[in-house]
């Protein structure tokens, strides 16, 4: 509430006051250490046991990851990583940044890796995953950003869905078949997926 979209999360915004998109990422890692999985991120790690799963998510926190999750694509970056403007090698990073940290290849300060407005998703990785996936768990989503409406179109038809939405776009999904809908909210409809999967 105490910052303007265009300032903290556009590269004009990076361009015009790197120091004020620092600080606005510094205070968003630091809430890294006072938040913890829920009952869905645990059940998808339970799933793990059985089948080889593969974690999608528009999140930039790192939830998934304390829960136990061990593949996982984030599609809009990671708050717990840092990279040079100009470089895509990613550099753990857990602790604020400061002006005092930059890049060597440009001494520039290195800037959050999370994908801010007009910037291209990490969508390209999880194309192929879809295409070949036998069954697909559909959870958080609004489908209000026009690129998970193309993600929805790399889907094998025969694909088995499940589609977790107290209040579920079912036109998003009117060409699949197999297709099973929890008109609930994610920790209860996460765990109702897995437990009837885990009994399969």
């Amino acid at each position: 509430n105490n910052y303007d979209i265009n300032d903290v999360a556009t590269l004009a915004g990076w361009d015009k006051d790197p120091l004020k998109v620092t600080q606005f990422y510094n205070e968003r890692r630091a809430q890294l250490n006072n938040v913890f999985p829920n009952e869905a991120h645990k059940a998808l790690v339970e799933l793990e046991q059985k089948y080889n799963v593969i974690v999608v998510t528009q999140n930039v926190d790192n939830l998934h990851e304390k829960a136990g999750s061990t593949h996982i694509i984030h599609l809009h970056g990671e708050l717990n990583k840092v990279r040079c403007q100009h470089n895509p090698t990613l550099i753990p990073w857990m602790k604020d940044v400061t002006e005092n940290d930059v890049c060597s290849c440009h001494n520039e300060i290195y800037r959050p890796h999370v994908v801010w407005f007009g910037e291209r998703t990490h969508t390209y990785p999880v194309y192929q995953k879809l295409k070949l996936s036998d069954i697909l768990i559909v959870c958080g989503t609004s489908f209000n950003i026009g690129y998970t409406v193309e993600l929805v179109r790399q889907i094998n038809k025969n694909t088995e869905i499940h589609y977790i939405d107290p209040d579920p776009k079912r036109m998003i999904f009117s060409e699949f078949e197999n297709i099973h809908y929890y008109e609930t909210v994610a920790t209860d409809g996460v765990k109702q997926v897995v437990d009837k999967l885990m009994t399969i």
